[in-house]
């Protein structure tokens, strides 16, 4: 999460959308930044309604933006960044299993994983849903909303190594993120492509 009063906007960050690509960005813009802390509002990743909620003088008068991801390449980027090291070059116990073990025990199980929470906790009530897929055109539309008159800087840090998503889906686990991200895949008008 980023907040500049003098541009007047919120970034609401969502694992696994170049949530820290987008950091880099628009760091030197902002006022407030994020904090490591779970339980506070300010974390990296809160939800949507917590910022709301601790912020409601600025909420409705600035821009509210994030970037969302297709859920099926987003949990694969969860698997390979679990398994090859995440930004802080940790690795998982639970990413050292197959892929569809892991979509089946991991992704559909209700631990609190918040690489498998549905985006709509972050970009409810949000003025603008930049596309992941999309990035550079997005960054660039944000620039212009919130009325930064210069080029973006565009980075690209936390990038996992693997093929495309369609690669390590069978029908069996494309489904099953299907039905777990449904209401969120229409929404948002993604597909799996084969």
């Amino acid at each position: 999460m980023l907040i500049s009063h003098r541009y007047k906007f919120i970034n609401i960050a969502i694992p696994a959308t170049a949530s820290i690509s987008t950091w880099k960005t628009l760091r030197q813009y902002s006022d407030v930044v994020a904090v490591s802390d779970m339980d506070s509002p300010y974390y990296h990743h809160a939800e949507s309604s917590v910022v709301k909620r601790e912020l409601p003088d600025i909420w409705d008068s600035y821009f509210k933006f994030c970037f969302v991801r297709n859920p099926w390449d987003r949990i694969i980027s969860h698997y390979f960044s679990s398994s090859q090291g995440d930004w802080h070059g940790r690795t998982y116990d639970y990413a050292k299993i197959p892929f569809d073990d892991f979509v089946e025990t991991h992704v559909l199980s209700e631990v609190g994983c918040l690489m498998c929470k549905k985006q709509s906790v972050w970009y409810t009530g949000l003025d603008y849903i930049g596309r992941f897929e999309n990035y550079e055109d997005s960054i660039h539309t944000i620039f212009r909303k919130i009325g930064i008159n210069q080029e973006p800087e565009i980075f690209k840090v936390n990038t996992t190594n693997h093929k495309s998503y369609r690669e390590y889906y069978n029908d069996r686990t494309a489904m099953m993120v299907y039905e777990k991200f449904k209401d969120e895949i229409e929404y948002l008008g993604y597909e799996y492509e084969n």
